[in-house]
């Protein structure tokens, strides 16, 4: 039964360490997608810009497409250390919200579809709760950094 309650209770400890191997995890996927958008090049940069049509959105298709291949990669790396979190998650959004109406107006299946809108989600929640104590954004906005101990939940 002890066991069982430890099961069920919520640590503030793990929730932090949840948090943070989501973040990283995250961050490091998307870092990976972005280099590969930077190794294809302008090509890579067009096919991506192109798609801002969709919102009518038709001048420098490249610049577009250059713009959500540095938010994959720069983005990634910063939600990997924590830095800029919301800032990153919410540029990480906007590629999401896109390969997402992308995904519809194609009319591709559930289960195309749920893997922008799945990363969408997470990038969404990281906007509203930012980084975690473990994050470099902790690490800079606080005069005592708290490393998930019993006061790591409370207001400032």
């Amino acid at each position: 039964m002890e066991f069982l309650m430890k099961l069920l209770t919520s640590n503030p400890r793990f929730i932090v360490m949840g948090l943070t191997f989501i973040r990283v995890g995250m961050g490091i996927s998307f870092m990976i997608h972005g280099y590969f958008k930077l190794m294809g090049g302008s090509t890579k940069w067009l096919w991506l810009g192109q798609q801002m049509s969709m919102f009518g959105i038709t001048f420098a298709p490249v610049l577009w497409g250059f713009c959500a291949m540095l938010s994959e990669l720069i983005g990634g790396t910063c939600l990997t250390i924590g830095l800029g979190t919301r800032i990153a998650a919410f540029f990480l959004s906007c590629v999401m919200f896109v390969a997402l109406v992308f995904h519809i107006k194609q009319g591709d299946p559930y289960s195309q579809l749920s893997f922008p809108l799945s990363q969408l989600i997470v990038f969404i929640g990281f906007i509203i709760a930012g980084g975690g104590p473990w994050s470099v954004d902790n690490q800079i906005t606080s005069i005592n950094p708290t490393f998930a101990n019993e006061n790591s939940f409370q207001e400032r």
